[in-house]
């Protein structure tokens, strides 16, 4: 498939996504900030969920794992409530072994992708929506400098819900959130490539159907395969509602770790490290 094809097939899928809006043109406002600083208590306070997880022991023989955790899929979406029942739901999934990698925030929910992973070791999960985004440089970095990883990302108009997990294994030097246009996805994976040549690596990916942008969340940490000088590369694909299972399943059979998800009510966009 040739790069052009792949634009042209991803802008189709996006129409659906966005319900046939027109497309919103212009520079969009990039957010940055190089070296995070402590910050004063958030005022984002209209989401604030979260509770400390025990995680399975990590064990370098499959064989020691423990029965009970098998037949689990490597990769699961979950749609969770925004009520008492959520907290139990998200830790009962990661405490199977689960780590969140995506997330979308819906209008009475959230929607989860989970990977099954034992990689990265953290001990309580937040989710945290910030609503004030003048004020939000500040407000992110001082997560960062507790040591909260941002594992899920989602715009949604004024305001941006973040899946954190607190993790003092992964040092964070510096964050950007950067947007462009739904549609030109040829721009989108330009920025992703000249972020990765500054040692960025992906970490949230999100559709904001209110102003029809893509918003791009990437990392700069100590510990990421480009911070090591290894190679890595990103795919991002998109799939109808009724082929999400199948386009999800046979890229992570293809060697593709689902890292980042955007989901519509009629299609998904899926972003992907191998």
């Amino acid at each position: 498939m040739t790069r052009t094809f792949q634009y042209l097939l991803i802008t189709i899928i996006l129409a659906i996504f966005l319900g046939g809006a027109v497309f919103a043109g212009g520079r969009g406002e990039s957010r940055e900030t190089d070296r995070p600083e402590p910050a004063p208590e958030s005022r984002g306070d209209r989401i604030e969920f979260g509770r400390e997880v025990e995680r399975p022991e990590v064990t370098e023989d499959p064989d020691d794992a423990d029965d009970s955790e098998e037949g689990l899929g490597l990769w699961i979406i979950a749609d969770h409530d925004l009520d008492q029942t959520l907290e139990r739901e998200i830790s009962t999934i990661l405490q199977q072994g689960y780590t969140p990698v995506g997330m979308e925030r819906l209008e009475d929910g959230i929607s989860m992708l989970y990977i099954r992973t034992e990689a990265l070791r953290y001990d309580r999960w937040i989710i945290h929506e910030f609503t004030d985004l003048s004020a939000l440089n500040e407000e992110f970095s001082a997560f960062l400098v507790d040591g909260w990883l941002p594992m899920g990302f989602s715009k949604h108009g004024d305001s941006i819900t973040v899946f954190f997990v607190r993790s003092r294994e992964t040092e964070i030097n510096a964050w950007r959130i950067h947007d462009v246009p739904a549609g030109e996805m040829e721009q989108l994976f330009g920025v992703v490539e000249a972020y990765m040549e500054e040692g960025y690596l992906p970490y949230g990916l999100s559709i904001d159907r209110t102003d029809n942008r893509i918003w791009l969340l990437v990392l700069e940490t100590e510990t990421s395969p480009v911070a090591m000088g290894r190679a890595v590369n990103v795919l991002i694909n998109g799939f109808a509602e009724d082929e999400i299972v199948d386009g999800v399943t046979e890229d992570v059979s293809r060697g593709a770790v689902p890292w980042g998800m955007s989901r519509g009510r009629d299609a998904s966009f899926f972003l992907y490290l191998f």
